[in-house]
């Protein structure tokens, strides 16, 4: 429902809507829909990109990720994704000597793996600020009330931790300005032995390393080292580079003034999304790609927490604002 039928049922209807009130675009309009964003895009966005780049000749995209209302202060922020956060899948790998586990090995492959994920796991990586994050703390500072005042704290290594930390009460908003300003490795997967009296001589850990745009490939790996010690290889197996977008356009000032008449009082801001989309791929075509679903919700509902969950969902009224806000953007920027 919002990871992401809502968009297409929007974007449906909002094309359909204008053609038959006789609307006729001065530009090319588009509607890619694609599937295996959650497993990499190879059978989507990425195959179009590689076999049939052809058919995507746009300069602007619209996609997931941004656009749904956030209350604070009494106000609606709508953040749209400018910038997402670059992936590098890591294995890492600790070899040692191996034997029966009734006769103890000092630092086998498995303990130096396992103090490498707690390190990673209890360890922030160094605090690195980026443009849109600015734009985005900025933003919410200015219409957050009390805390708002304490919110820029959070670009400074010293109060960072303590803002987020007694400040932010929220568990996913925790998350959320963790993942915003530094680059993150999360151990996911660990692989060892076979047997529970078997002292393996080889173990592995895969970790999921999302680095911030302006940091590069290898200064995120760097940053995983220096945690993880010197004793264990890095590999990288797959990896996709952060994304940043220009928000001087008509585009990015058309979806302002759209939102803002329609929504009196709303904040419009640049975000940064720390997951990846296709606008990974759909950018090799030089297309610039915004995150902007647009809905607008009465309450104050965590939109992060229902992604993917059981009782994934979204409210008529949201749905229709969005429909009503997508085709008023059409119209304006392709009339």
């Amino acid at each position: 429902a919002l990871d992401m039928k809502h968009f297409i049922a929007m974007s449906m209807v909002s094309i359909k809507e204008l053609l038959q009130e006789g609307f006729r675009p001065r530009r090319d309009i588009l509607l890619v829909i694609t599937c295996d964003e959650e497993e990499g895009s190879g059978c989507g966005a990425r195959y179009l990109v590689e076999k049939h780049p052809d058919l995507l000749n746009a300069e602007f995209g619209l996609g997931e990720v941004g656009g749904f209302s956030m209350n604070v202060g009494g106000r609606r922020l709508y953040p749209v994704m400018t910038s997402e956060k670059g992936f590098a899948w890591l294995k890492i790998s600790a070899e040692g000597e191996s034997g029966h586990g009734s006769m103890p090995v000092l630092r086998n492959a498995v303990g130096r793996l396992g103090l490498a994920a707690w390190r990673l796991s209890n360890i922030p990586l160094p605090l690195h600020l980026t443009e849109d994050a600015s734009e985005f703390l900025k933003a919410l500072s200015e219409i957050a009330g009390f805390k708002g005042k304490f919110l820029k704290l959070l670009e400074y290594n010293l109060t960072n931790e303590i803002v987020i930390d007694n400040l932010i009460t929220n568990p996913n908003q925790k998350k959320y300005f963790r993942a915003l300003l530094r680059n993150t490795a999360t151990p996911t997967v660990f692989n060892a032995g076979e047997k529970v009296n078997v002292i393996p001589r080889s173990a592995y850990l895969r970790v999921d390393l999302r680095y911030l745009p302006g940091i590069s490939l290898e200064e995120g790996v760097d940053e995983v080292r220096e945690v993880v010690g010197d004793d264990v290889k890095i590999e990288v197996e797959a990896y996709g580079d952060p994304l940043s977008f220009t928000k001087k356009s008509e585009l990015f000032e058309i979806i302002k003034n759209v939102v803002t008449s329609e929504d009196r009082g709303a904040v419009v801001t640049p975000y940064m999304s720390p997951g990846f989309t296709d606008a990974k791929y759909f950018s090799k075509k030089n297309i610039t790609v915004y995150g902007f679903t647009p809905l607008k919700f009465d309450t104050d509902i965590n939109y992060s927490s229902l992604i993917h969950s059981e009782n994934e969902r979204v409210s008529e009224g949201a749905l229709i604002w969005g429909k009503d806000v997508l085709k008023r953007i059409i119209k304006e920027y392709c009339g």
